[in-house]
């Protein structure tokens, strides 16, 4: 089982990838993150973007570096990595060639969006319309599931890239496992592409969600090893 990056995405954000998202006019930073040039809206062409290597280095950093497709997301409770041709319509590419990345996704197929409400505990979040649907992708791996790729500014903050098939409006807070709780500013989304940023205090235990529908000023694509 991978843990490194699941503990900081997926255990302690709990639901926060799949329900933090798209919530455009929050006063959120914006511009510059990655280098590169693109854009995202109702589908993602991002490219040249900067990739860091993180702590590698030696031996790790050279093999790291022949990894080039990182079209796969993982699936954590089966263990396994999964294609983003099954998951996304169109050719979807997650692909780094000399140190840049590109990342070029088109709309998720509907049998892969998931209703939030399915997903929010008792007493979450109020989200408006109640069945918006929603697909996550916090990071990219490579088809042994060995290295991913992710956004992140710090070891407390991170970024995700979340559709969602409507516009509408997300406000309030709720549980998300581990005594963590979720907490969004009264914001609305729009359909499409956008970048939900994590930000998590380890003292209150909460994750804090703004969105932005442009790459995230002082952000960096990192590539991590398992």
């Amino acid at each position: 089982m991978k843990n490194a990056i699941k503990i900081k995405l997926i255990a302690i954000i709990g639901i926060v990838a799949i329900v933090g998202f798209a919530m455009a006019g929050c006063g959120n930073p914006s511009g510059g993150g990655g280098g590169g040039s693109g854009s995202i809206g109702d589908s993602v062409n991002l490219q040249n973007q900067t990739v860091s290597y993180g702590s590698l280095s030696g031996a790790k950093l050279t093999a790291a570096k022949t990894r080039t497709n990182f079209g796969y997301v993982y699936d954590w409770d089966n263990d396994v990595t999964v294609a983003l041709t099954t998951l996304i319509t169109g050719t979807p590419r997650v692909q780094i060639n000399d140190g840049k990345l590109a990342i070029e996704l088109d709309e998720p197929k509907s049998e892969k969006l998931e209703t939030l409400t399915d997903v929010i505990p008792a007493g979450g979040a109020s989200i408006i319309p109640a069945d918006t649907k929603a697909f996550q992708a916090e990071e990219f791996f490579t088809s042994d599931g060995n290295y991913s790729v992710y956004l992140r500014k710090s070891d407390t903050e991170f970024a995700v890239l979340i559709y969602a098939d409507r516009n509408g409006t997300v406000t309030g807070s709720s549980p998300a496992g581990d005594g963590w709780t979720n907490i969004w500013p009264s914001c609305s989304f729009t359909k499409g592409w956008n970048f939900a940023l994590l930000k998590h205090n380890e003292v209150s235990k909460t994750t804090t969600i703004t969105v932005t529908t442009t790459l995230p000023r002082g952000y960096t694509w990192t590539v991590a090893e398992y």
